[in-house]
């Protein structure tokens, strides 16, 4: 019996050392994605991915903006990626967000989600980020400061009578 627990053990210990442990978390493609567009450091330059699968496709336009100052972070970059999906070309719906990095490392603060489509592009100018009118129906820019801080809801106008709050989602 002794002797049967002691191979047992040998075997067990054998086994255990053979696996090799997968300890490096895999990205998704759009984790990777988002990595190169960063690691390019191109303000204003578009990338376009598209995925084609059997029922739908999906596109992302991912940009990066620049990067602000801030108070409390350091150095904070700014991507843009609008998601494109659908069942086929014509039927497809966006979603955008703002996705925020700490410059140092690019590890991810975290995103607003915005909504539909952005015409044109965002800016930064004097370490405040500029959002254009966001469709058909608004008339209004938004200017918002992220110097003292990155804000925990935004405000965004659309017209003088109204605009859309957009919640900060932390990683």
């Amino acid at each position: 019996m002794k002797k049967k627990l002691i191979i047992l053990t040998f075997i067990l210990f054998i086994v255990s050392c053979s696996k090799k442990k997968d300890t490096v978390a895999k990205k998704d493609f759009l984790e990777k994605i988002q990595e190169l567009v960063l690691s390019e450091d191109k303000i204003g330059q578009e990338y376009l991915f598209r995925i084609l699968l059997e029922n739908q496709f999906i596109e992302y336009k991912i940009s990066y903006i620049g990067q602000i100052e801030n108070n409390q972070k350091g150095k904070i970059k700014f991507l843009f990626l609008t998601t494109f999906s659908g069942l086929n070309e014509d039927s497809k719906r966006a979603n955008s967000r703002l996705i925020i990095y700490k410059s140092s490392n690019n590890d991810k603060i975290g995103y607003y989600y915005l909504g539909g489509i952005y015409k044109d592009s965002i800016e930064i100018s004097d370490n405040t980020l500029i959002l254009p009118k966001s469709g058909e129906n608004c008339n209004l820019t938004t200017e918002i400061s992220f110097k003292d801080s990155i804000p925990d809801e935004i405000f965004i106008n659309c017209t003088k009578s109204g605009g859309d709050f957009y919640k900060f989602e932390r990683e």
